[in-house]
């Protein structure tokens, strides 16, 4: 979705024709891509450890799977390139600027445990209910469950790509993140489509309950859903994907703002001509009917 946002679900990266070599270390649901076939080392043993004096190797216990670290590789090919300037946020934890030495990784931790993992347990991913505005599947607050107005929902993730790649146009879930990466490019491509968390289910509405916004929570730059209101019980979350999203792809909203389908209206920074799909039939089968929009 091309919005007025820096959605950085990671940071920054290579922007080579694709970025999908393989994944690095990262916290849970969190996809890094980046080509490691030139940084080959010897992994140890995860299982076993031998004692000193003895050549006898003993079988450790399991160990809880760290929550906390982002591989080394991901911050060597992800830093910022020297001379960079990117919009600055303060860190949503520790409400310090990312460059200053108190904000570390692991405030991105600490605030996803703290806000998201508990978001994520009240709401469900389910079917909507049949009729003229049915989309397949969306996100619902769980029954017996209510999200508060201001809370932290959960952050949009997904596989990073170059304003270049086809899905810019042409994915559902492809959300364009102003930024700087490598190179300068000044925009990043996030396609949910094959990797992404539980956000690319939440469908699009004129009137929406949910807000995406970039935020920056420790080293991480990302866009992060937030309540706008009080959501109750069987409410489905809903965002604007915002009138570019629909014309460029030559689709309608199909949400209950309006019995027919039709476009959103046009963001203070739209400024494309999008008049020649205003006239068309409001039966228009390009309207989106598919079970999720990212």
């Amino acid at each position: 979705m091309r919005w007025g946002l820096t959605r950085r679900s990671t940071r920054f990266c290579q922007p080579s024709s694709r970025l999908s070599q393989s994944t690095l270390a990262s916290p849970p649901g969190f996809n890094i891509t980046a080509d490691l076939s030139s940084r080959k080392r010897k992994l140890p043993s995860p299982d076993f450890e031998t004692k000193p004096g003895s050549s006898k190797r003993q079988k450790l216990k399991s160990q809880p799977e760290s929550q906390t670290t982002i591989s080394q590789e991901a911050f060597d090919i992800l830093k910022m390139p020297s001379g960079a300037n990117p919009p600055q946020y303060n860190c949503l934890h520790c409400k310090k600027p990312p460059n200053s030495e108190k904000c570390t990784i692991s405030c991105y931790s600490a605030f996803r445990a703290k806000r998201f993992v508990p978001a994520r347990a009240k709401i469900q991913i389910r079917k909507t209910a049949p009729g003229p505005h049915a989309t397949g599947l969306g996100v619902f607050v769980k029954n017996g469950q209510t999200i508060t107005k201001g809370a932290w929902l959960g952050e949009y993730l997904g596989e990073l790509l170059p304003p270049s790649a086809p899905e810019a146009t042409t994915s559902l879930y492809a959300f364009t993140m102003p930024g700087i990466a490598a190179g300068n490019a000044r925009e990043l491509l996030v396609d949910g489509q094959t990797h992404g968390n539980w956000t690319r289910f939440v469908n699009s509405a004129c009137r929406p309950n949910v807000l995406a916004s970039p935020e920056q929570v420790g080293k991480v730059r990302i866009v992060a859903f937030r309540a706008l209101r009080t959501i109750r019980p069987g409410e489905q979350l809903l965002i604007n994907y915002g009138r570019h999203y629909f014309s460029e792809r030559g689709m309608r909203c199909c949400c209950a703002v309006s019995a027919a389908p039709h476009l959103p209206a046009p963001d203070e920074e739209d400024d494309d001509d999008d008049d020649d799909y205003d006239g068309r039939n409001a039966n228009d089968p390009t309207c989106i009917v598919v079970k999720s929009k990212w």
